[in-house]
């Protein structure tokens, strides 16, 4: 295996770093937690991208704050987390065909088995570190 990447190998990764950064004007990277549209969503009075805040029992809610951080205005909106994702999974569970549906139940397990073994590997590392 050569030592070096091509160029359009390079320039992918320098993309993906970029749409990684946690910036208002980037998507992000995906975090852990149960927030299904963290990093998608846009606020429609300040066009800045919405963050999630998580409180003691797990639940989740949607924000922008952006303009009271930052200039000591209103906070633009709060969405509540459970309530949106569910409103767009429906939207989502409706627009595809059953067929479609199946494909993307297994493509979910899939996910979820890759989840399972890395998991798995860090109980390992754990394990070993001790």
């Amino acid at each position: 295996m050569p030592a070096y990447i091509t160029w359009e190998r390079y320039e992918h990764n320098v993309a993906r770093l970029a749409a990684n950064r946690a910036r208002s004007d980037a998507m992000g990277a995906p975090r852990a937690g149960a927030s299904l549209l963290q990093g998608l969503l846009v606020c429609k009075r300040c066009a800045n991208r919405m963050t999630v805040r998580y409180d003691k029992q797990g639940r989740h809610v949607y924000v922008c704050e952006r303009l009271k951080s930052e200039y000591g205005g209103e906070a633009c909106q709060r969405l509540s987390g459970p309530s949106m994702d569910d409103f767009v999974i429906g939207q989502v569970l409706k627009a595809l065909e059953p067929a479609t549906l199946e494909l993307s139940l297994e493509a979910a397990g899939h996910i979820e088995k890759e989840r399972e073994e890395l998991d798995e590997l860090w109980q390992k590392r754990l394990e070993r570190a001790a």
